[in-house]
């Protein structure tokens, strides 16, 4: 705030030279006690060097010190000064603190008009100002109060404002007004008197310049209070309090917003009621009775964050014959819609959004330093002074890390996400991002754009330069996310804050994880918490919702908190599955699956390497050997029905995770590019989830690249390609399934860290496979004979699985009235024929026809 220096003249007592007389040091704690009052005291004797060598704009004389003509050489010495003399002799402390407490600081509102050049002229003394002891009396009808108390709401507030800008009309229309005392012709005119009735009925009997007064009095109560009013934070954010005119602007172009009746009013003086919003001189005849509407255009168009931010515009209306003079003017709409609290406070009327901090919820932020770092430089950013471009390196990820540690710190986010906002032009562009700073301004929130990615290259760029030459002096700090450099190389007045983005370590994930168990009551032990680390990369916000989870899980489903732990991030992974998946259910173990001892070795391996990656990449060094492509990708290649897609689910449940399967015909698209971006989202989210991916039927995707002899095959390369790169960057474990292993291409091969061959089962694999094929439940009659089964029928498991649910169904159909009928030789011998009927199979089929009929007993079914 800006301060007026005033100098105090005073007599000398004869007995104590430098002591003040008493209604000198009265008046002087007065002016200590403004915080727009700078004051300096000086004997009258010095008053030659006080106005050679001081600084100041008003000085106040005691009376009957000097002549009028002393005080005429005073101002020809000093021209750039106001004399203000008092006969402060007579003054007491009882009158100077009714008179504060029933009108405010009228004296130092007495001061600030003197030190104004266009304020207060008096007509009578030139810039000699008179004030007597009778000027300060109380009025009769003046009751004082001994404290003053601030607005209970913002409408107790919105109210104060409506009267203050009811008076002001009404000293207008006492002073000019058109003549309309005519009978009114309803919706189409109206009269003085109804003009003046409205107006009355709202204004109460005082003036403008004492509710003025009571106002501020009550909101600065209010900000010792600590409590919001949209008025007032409006005023804090845009520094609108340093200057009387500008705020009494912003309420006059609210108020036919907050009342249709000020609108009429406005119509009524503006001879047309169609124009019902305020003119610019009208405007000037309301606030600065010494201006005109060009002064005030300019001064909603100089540099002060009134004009600068365009909170007041000027509507033109040339092409209705409108002189510019009488061009109306209105408020942002989303300051607006700010003011009367509308919705998420304006932002979503710009095409943003508010993200409020949530470091009040307990929200924890990341532990590396770059965070801490990143943090800091933004809070020096919001406290003030010149602020450098931020540019956020990195993906999704980078920015889910931002907002979450910006959240944790107390920061507030305008996001603005550019790919949402494709209609959005270049030329539309500064409009919508003076709007944007008009929110992040308010709100004191830095302005996150992104999406720049999603545009074209071209259009990326000239976004990207329209935002650092516009927005880095209207924002308190601007952070952009995916702009290429290059579109920023002019903007070389600021300078370049990168934020990069560096991964959080298995290992300090899985210390995270572990205090916040703690913390929440879950007794688990570290090497728990480091399994479910290793395998799931969630960031600390999900990471607090699955402990959240847990702990309700413990209290009645799941008592074991380490099983827990593993179902909350199940189910977390579960709801934020893409839509191009499907989510498969993991119901297998490692008992489940029969295969040789060497394969299932391997495929045990997998979850081993997912698990221990913190301990072979970072305790051990590794990850200097290998920057990129750590995660885990396997093909199972193989017949069908070898157990590749039950080894997946498995792996997915060992891991405590959930499997996403890509549903090809949600992810192939005809329409060039859909598919590269649906992939896109795949990855991104199953990485986010910590899920595993599985592509069946993978040679589909994966297939080999061609020679080029259309468009067809260079965009289906494209499609290869694309895979190729976000197979080698994606961290987590992908596997990949096939029975066409020799059509994949090759480059694939070299990127797959295991590449496992599921063989058809022996004969001792399937005899093991017939008896886990059959639940425990399943009655099965005593002549059933697994090992002649599996001797005599070379079929896969997932046959030998069919065969099982024939057979069974068949069963239930002849017993219908017995649920423990046996589960005969004869239905799985049936049963068995038509599956391989159904494979082709004819000579097998027939080689069965021998096991039709009825078989004795066969020992040992189910051992």
């Amino acid at each position: 705030m800006e301060t007026i220096r005033v100098v105090l003249c005073h007599s000398a007592i004869a007995e104590n030279r430098g002591e003040l007389v008493m209604g000198a040091e009265i008046l002087a704690k007065l002016l200590r006690n403004s915080d727009s009052i700078e004051l300096a005291i000086f004997e009258t004797a010095e008053i030659a060097n006080v106005l050679s060598r001081e600084k100041f704009k008003v000085l106040i004389l005691p009376a009957g010190e000097h002549t009028d003509a002393d005080h005429q050489r005073f101002l020809a010495e000093r021209p750039d000064i106001s004399i203000l003399i008092i006969d402060y002799r007579h003054l007491d402390s009882e009158t100077i603190v009714r008179f504060r407490d029933a009108t405010g600081d009228i004296l130092v509102h007495v001061i600030k008009a003197l030190s104004n050049d266009h304020a207060s002229q008096p007509r009578n003394s030139g810039r000699i100002h008179w004030l007597r002891k009778e000027d300060l009396v109380l009025p009769d009808n003046a009751s004082p109060r001994a404290a003053i108390d601030g607005y209970p709401d913002a409408a107790a507030h919105l109210a104060d404002v409506k009267r203050w800008v009811a008076l002001s009309l009404l000293a207008l229309i006492d002073k000019d007004a058109p003549d309309s005392n005519g009978p009114p012709i309803l919706g189409w005119t109206i009269n003085a008197a109804q003009v003046r009735a409205f107006l009355e009925d709202i204004g109460a009997e005082t003036s403008p310049e004492i509710l003025w007064d009571q106002i501020e009095r009550r909101e600065r109560a209010h900000r010792e209070d600590a409590t919001a009013l949209p008025l007032l934070r409006l005023a804090n954010a845009f520094r609108l309090g340093e200057d009387k005119i500008e705020k009494q602007l912003i309420w006059h172009t609210l108020a036919p917003e907050l009342d249709g009746g000020f609108a009429r009013v406005h119509g009524y003086l503006n001879d047309d009621l169609t124009r019902r919003r305020p003119t610019l001189s009208r405007l000037a005849q309301l606030v600065d009775p010494g201006a005109d509407a060009w002064s005030l255009r300019q001064r909603l168009a100089g540099s002060r964050p009134l004009a600068r931010h365009r909170l007041i515009s000027v509507h033109a209306e040339h092409s209705h014959g409108t002189p510019a003079t009488e061009e109306s003017v209105a408020l942002a709409p989303e300051i607006l819609r700010f003011l009367l609290k509308e919705g998420d406070g304006g932002a979503s009327a710009t095409g943003a959004t508010l993200v409020s901090a949530g470091g009040a919820d307990g929200r924890r932020g990341d532990v590396d330093a770059e965070a801490r770092s990143c943090m800091e430089d933004l809070r020096q950013s919001l406290a003030g002074g010149e602020a450098p471009i931020f540019q956020l390196d990195g993906g999704r990820e980078a920015l889910s890390w931002f907002e979450r540690n910006a959240s944790a710190a107390g920061i507030d986010i305008l996001k603005v996400d550019l790919g949402l906002l494709d209609d959005l032009t270049p030329a539309q562009f500064p409009r919508a991002a003076e709007a944007w700073a008009r929110m992040a301004t308010l709100h004191r929130a830095i302005a996150l754009l992104t999406g720049f990615e999603q545009r074209s290259a071209e259009m990326s760029c000239e976004l990207g330069r329209i935002s650092t030459a516009l927005l880095p002096d209207l924002v308190p700090a601007l952070v952009l996310h995916g702009t290429p450099l290059k579109g920023m190389s002019y903007a070389a007045r600021r300078s370049l804050r990168l934020i990069k983005h560096g991964k959080v370590g298995i290992r300090a994930r899985a210390q995270f994880w572990y205090e916040r168990a703690l913390a929440a009551g879950l007794t688990v032990s570290r090497n728990e918490v480091e399994r479910v680390a290793a395998s799931t990369r969630f960031d600390p916000t999900q990471i607090d919702i699955a402990i959240s989870i847990a702990k309700e899980l413990t209290r009645g489903q799941i008592p074991d908190p380490c099983a827990a732990l593993c179902e909350a991030v199940r189910r977390i992974a579960q709801d934020g599955a893409p839509s191009a998946v499907q989510l498969v259910e993991c119901v297998y173990g490692w008992r489940d699956i029969v295969l040789r001892q060497d394969v299932l070795e391997q495929i045990r391996s997998i979850p081993d390497q997912v698990r221990y990656a913190g301990r072979v990449w970072e305790t051990q060094g590794f990850a200097k050997r290998m920057p990129y492509g750590r995660g885990v990708a396997a093909l199972f290649s193989g017949p069908s029905g070898t157990g590749k897609s039950m080894a997946a689910q498995i792996i997915a449940c060992d891991l405590c995770t959930v499997l996403y399967r890509i549903d090809l015909s949600k992810t192939v698209s005809k329409w060039l590019g859909e598919t590269e971006k649906i992939l896109s989202q795949i990855f991104d989210l199953a990485q986010q989830n910590s899920a595993v991916l599985l592509f069946d039927e993978a040679d589909v995707l994966f297939a080999k690249r061609t020679e080029v002899k259309d468009a067809h095959d260079r965009y289906a390369n494209v499609e290869v390609a694309y895979l190729l790169q976000r197979m080698e960057d994606y961290d987590g474990l992908a596997i990949l399934t096939t029975n066409l292993k020799q059509n994949i291409d090759p480059a694939f091969l070299r990127r797959l860290r295991f590449l496992i061959d599921f063989p058809m089962p022996d004969a001792e694999c399937r005899e093991r496979i017939w008896k886990l094929a059959f639940p425990l439940q399943a009655p099965l009659a005593p002549n059933v004979d697994f090992k002649l089964l599996a001797r005599r029928v070379p079929l896969a498991g997932g046959n030998i699985q069919q065969i099982a649910i024939r057979a069974a169904f068949a069963t239930a159909s002849e017993n219908p009235d017995d649920e423990k009928a046996p589960i005969t030789m004869q239905h799985i011998v049936r049963a068995t024929r038509q599956e391989l009927l159904k494979l082709g199979m004819l000579n097998a089929e027939s080689a069965l026809a021998e096991l039709a009929s009825e078989r004795p007993a066969a020992m040992g079914a189910r051992t």
